[in-house]
């Protein structure tokens, strides 16, 4: 199993124990919550270069969703700009790379 089916995984299991464990209450706010972020993420998106937007897309329709948990979204930009250029594979490799460093913060995170 490939780094991004665990990560997938994992992300799966610790939704339904969360959603195990909310009340109707809490599920509300944290689906306003998610929203929320995801307008914030959505806007920040739509405010990048043309080229910067496609790359992610690009990325994203292989299956990547490019969130760098240890920074904050001025950084994005950074890590992003530096996959250009770059075949698929290196693409990927990166990536894997990155995640595999950060699969632990972003679990406790998540939890």
């Amino acid at each position: 199993m490939d780094l991004k089916e665990r990560f997938v995984q994992r992300l799966t299991g610790f939704a339904k124990q969360i959603d195990e464990k909310l009340s109707a209450e809490e599920k509300q706010e944290l689906a306003e919550a998610f929203n929320d972020l995801t307008l914030e993420i959505r806007n920040y998106f739509d405010a990048l270069p043309d080229k910067l937007q496609k790359s992610t897309n690009e990325l994203m329709k292989r299956g990547w969703f490019i969130c760098f948990f240890d920074d904050n979204f001025d950084d994005y930009h950074q890590k992003e700009s530096a996959l250009f250029g770059k075949t698929t594979a290196e693409k990927n490799e990166l990536l894997e790379q990155y995640f595999e460093l950060k699969i632990s913060e972003i679990e406790e995170l998540i939890t």
